[in-house]
């Protein structure tokens, strides 16, 4: 009776694999939609805002020298999260992420506002200090804001300083993305 059953994960071949099943749900491009589609679309889950990490090159080092230009709106998120990362928290940097957003690095999975918040604030009590060096905007459209980003941590317990290169992805929330006060639903940081 046993050798009758079939394992789902055996029987399955490359002729017979849905592309829907195994691949992960996209959002489409905002500048096709109404103000009502974009508010539904943001009401997905911070999960499915995950932006694929691209780059020209592996070289993260940035040029501020060639950084897109931003709106005040944009900006100012930038230097919010550029902020966050030199171990200045506050609730109001921290309120520009949704609910429901992700946090994505390295070595830090969060995938709420809450958890994610503990990362920032514990930052301060690890690194005496943390300083912006540079940073680069390489994409800035209604989807994304993406930076390349480097800063030095300078470590409590012992007196070393370490300088990381990064590729930040911040994946915007539709329904704020022409506010003044844009949020973030994916933060993704690959050093």
């Amino acid at each position: 009776m046993l050798h009758r059953l079939h394992h789902p994960i055996r029987t399955l071949t490359r002729t017979n694999i849905r592309p829907a099943l195994i691949s992960k749900p996209t959002i489409p491009p905002l500048h096709n939609f109404t103000t009502a589609t974009a508010l539904k679309m943001s009401t997905a889950p911070g999960e499915q805002f995950e932006v694929r990490q691209t780059s020209t090159s592996e070289d993260y080092t940035p040029d501020p020298s060639k950084s897109l230009p931003l709106s005040p709106a944009r900006q100012a998120l930038v230097d919010d999260i550029i902020a966050l990362y030199s171990c200045e928290p506050t609730i109001k940097r921290v309120e520009r992420y949704t609910s429901d957003c992700v946090y994505d690095d390295q070595f830090v999975y969060a995938n709420d506002r809450y958890k994610m918040a503990g990362q920032w604030f514990a930052l301060p009590k690890l690194f005496k200090k943390s300083t912006n060096e540079r940073y680069q905007v390489i994409r800035s459209d209604n989807e994304v804001i993406q930076f390349k980003n480097e800063q030095s941590w300078t470590f409590k317990l012992i007196p070393k300083t370490a300088t990381i290169n990064a590729l930040v992805s911040l994946s915007l929330d539709p329904a704020t993305v022409d506010s003044d006060f844009i949020q973030v639903k994916y933060h993704k940081d690959q050093a």
